[in-house]
């Protein structure tokens, strides 16, 4: 069974890069997010330590099923 880590911590919408920051931090060290209950709830599972970074969406899932929202990307 793999080993988890639950963390608290409070970012606002205009910390965003802070919080990708700190996300890159935590997988840098070993520690790759599995989950998030918003609005501080970061859950964590081991992981070998590489540089990832994580980008934030706020996407607000008003496409039902997404097609329009995969397109743009």
């Amino acid at each position: 069974m793999a080993e988890t880590l639950k963390k608290i911590r409070v970012f606002t919408i205009a910390d965003f890069k802070e919080e990708e920051e700190w996300l890159r931090e935590m997988h840098w060290s070993g520690w790759k997010l599995i989950g998030l209950m918003p609005p501080c709830f970061f859950t964590f599972e081991r992981c070998e330590p590489e540089d990832v970074v994580y980008q934030l969406d706020f996407r607000n899932g008003r496409d039902g099923n997404g097609m329009e929202y995969r397109q743009i990307f």
